[in-house]
């Protein structure tokens, strides 16, 4: 029987694969920084016409990690497995920033790690999905929960808010949502759930750090404009 031939790009594969190993993603264009995971995802092909495609599309590697995976099934050459570790990848992301901020002090002055988890975990969703984070005496989160929906049920919110707090014995508490629009500003219905939780929690002496929403490239914090 015949040898099996060769992968023709095995070559072009190992040295893109030796550059990350000796200096990592610096100096990487995004569609190389794509095309290297794509050595992984997808065997015996060249991807760089596919990454410089998922590049054009999407214009950023971010942008890239946002889309949804039906969408991303769409794109010509991404198969499911590509598309699981595209999707597996940001929940990873999205975890080790969770977990890395329950070890974090979280600063009053300076969220940046809870906004920045906040933006792996919501950027992106085509749903709105509402986050709690629980935080203790220490100010490090002790846990989290999440709704899918709207935040037009802020009486039911408030009375969950204030229960699973109470439950988790939490000193403290953030709250946070998206915008699947992308815009930042707080419609009517956030500020009606912001009022109805501090409300809710004041009472029982839990702190009510902040209202986090996250938007396209922005976000827009409660307690940075002084409005809790």
């Amino acid at each position: 029987m015949p040898a099996t031939s060769k992968n023709p790009n095995e070559g072009h594969r190992k040295r893109i694969r030796q550059r990350f190993f000796e200096f990592g993603l610096k100096g990487m264009l995004d569609y190389e920084r794509i095309e290297l995971f794509l050595t992984f995802a997808i065997p015996r092909r060249d991807v760089k016409p596919l990454a410089k495609q998922l590049i054009e599309k999407y214009g950023t590697l971010e942008k890239l990690l946002e889309a949804p995976p039906e969408e991303l099934l769409e794109q010509p050459g991404l198969g499911k497995a590509a598309v699981t570790l595209l999707t597996l990848i940001k929940q990873l992301c999205a975890e080790y920033l969770k977990q890395k901020a329950s070890k974090d002090k979280y600063s009053y002055d300076n969220p940046d790690k809870i906004v920045e988890f906040l933006r792996m975990r919501l950027g992106g969703e085509q749903k709105e999905i509402f986050v709690v984070l629980f935080l203790n005496p220490q100010n490090h989160l002790i846990d989290s929960v999440e709704f899918t929906g709207t935040v037009d049920r802020g009486v039911i919110y408030a009375r969950e808010v204030l229960e699973k707090a109470i439950l988790s014995k939490a000193t403290a508490v953030i709250i946070a949502h998206n915008h699947p629009s992308g815009a930042c500003e707080p419609s009517s219905a956030d500020i009606a759930v912001t009022n109805a939780i501090r409300q809710a929690l004041q009472p029982v002496g839990i702190k009510f750090y902040d209202h986090i929403i996250i938007g396209d490239n922005c976000h827009f914090s409660f307690a940075a404009r002084k409005m809790l």
